[in-house]
């Protein structure tokens, strides 16, 4: 017999799976144009603020190259800037431009209206329990992930 975690992890793996399918195939701007992983990188911007190339390819478990290719393209479409380290010119940040954070807003207010006609029969009861979960297992996962503790201790 299955443990009630072994179940609830596999729900939160087809949920990860799922929305990341619905998202895609439902954005209607700019955001249709970009990879799924230069999309990874704005969304991680967004959600993280500046951070360096480094901390990006530790985020998305890929290598530094690969990382720099996609902040090439996004710095093209004037997405991304850089900005030199104030004490170590040799590191680079890496901030969502003015462009960029209204390109990230559009895409939350487009997800976010999506989802709320997707799950517009949820009881208001249902979805204050779904996020205070979610929040724990958020919570949760920052703590313990390598990349928040590197960018925690700028």
């Amino acid at each position: 017999m299955r443990s009630a975690f072994t179940e609830a992890m596999d729900v939160f793996k087809d949920v990860f799976f799922y929305s990341q399918q619905l998202v895609v195939a439902e954005l209607t701007h700019e955001f249709q144009k970009l990879s799924p992983e230069q999309l990874a990188v704005l969304l991680l911007l967004d959600l993280s603020g500046s951070m360096t190339s480094k901390e990006i390819a530790q985020f998305q478990g890929t290598h530094k190259s690969a990382v720099s290719n996609r902040l090439k393209k996004l710095q093209k479409k004037q997405f991304i800037s850089f900005e030199a380290d104030r004490y170590d010119n040799r590191v680079k940040h890496v901030n969502l431009t003015e462009l960029g954070e209204k390109q990230m807003q559009l895409y939350n207010e487009e997800v976010l209206s999506y989802f709320e006609e997707l799950f517009s029969d949820f009881q208001s009861s249902e979805i204050e329990q779904f996020t205070q979960l979610l929040g724990k297992v958020r919570d949760r996962l920052k703590q313990h992930s390598p990349v928040s503790k590197e960018v925690n201790k700028r």
